[in-house]
Order: structure tokens, then C-alpha cells, then sequence
């Protein structure tokens, strides 16, 4: 319950920093939300992971996993919007390489979600079959 509390807070504190990146535009407020994102991926990854019906070894490294490839999809979201401000690096072919690689997490994460989800069925066949 009381993590449950703590998220709640983080997702009001991350709507109001972006409320206020909306309003001021200054980019400050943007970044301090990279934080709580952090954050409500370990939350996620402990509440998937309580939820678990089956928690085998391999099951468990699946989930961290893709909990790791999806923050750091959002992640480098957050680095194309630095690439959008810095002048230096304002060329377009930044821009393109950081929206593949960012793709290309969360294609990650959509397999190692999928698999996950066909292990714990093959899990739950192997049990009841017994």
C-alpha cells in the first residue's frame, strides 16, 4: 500500500511538471520528470512482478528485461527532444537515428513481452498437465 502512495504521488508530481513545461517552455521541467519515470518502472516491475502466477528464473529475467527496454525506449524519446534543442546537433539525421533506436526498443519490448507471455502459458500447460 504504501508503494501504491508513492506512485501516486510521482504520477501527480509528473503531471505538474508537465503542466508547467506546457505552460513556461523551459525545458528544465521536462528533464525532471526523467526521475519519476525511473521510478515507475521499478514500481511496474514490482507489481508485475507480484502478480506473477509463476515465478521461475526465466520468467523473472524476461520481465526485467522488458521492463529495461521500455524505460529506455522513453528514454531516448527524452534525447531526441534534447536533439531538438541543442542547435548543435539539430541536423535531421540525428533526429532520424534516435527515433530508430527508439523504435527498435520498443520492438524489443513487444518480443520479450510476447515470449513472457508464451512461457507462462507453457508453464501453466506443464502444471496443470501434472
Amino acid at each position: 500500500m504504501k508503494s501504491r502512495n508513492y506512485l501516486i504521488i510521482s504520477l501527480i508530481l509528473f503531471v505538474a511538471l508537465s503542466i508547467v513545461f506546457i505552460i513556461t517552455q523551459n525545458n528544465i521541467y521536462y528533464y525532471l520528470t526523467i526521475p519519476i519515470l525511473i521510478y515507475a518502472s521499478f514500481m511496474r516491475y514490482n507489481r508485475e512482478k507480484e502478480q506473477l502466477t509463476i515465478k521461475t528464473t526465466k520468467i523473472l529475467i524476461f520481465l526485467k528485461y522488458e521492463i529495461i527496454t521500455f524505460t529506455m525506449a522513453f528514454l531516448t524519446m527524452y534525447l531526441h527532444s534534447f536533439f531538438i534543442n541543442t542547435r548543435m546537433f539539430s541536423s535531421e539525421l540525428y533526429l532520424f537515428i534516435i527515433t530508430i533506436i527508439s523504435v527498435i526498443f520498443f520492438l524489443i519490448y513487444l518480443i520479450l513481452h510476447i515470449k513472457r507471455t508464451l512461457l507462462i502459458r507453457q508453464e501453466l500447460r506443464k502444471n496443470n498437465s501434472k
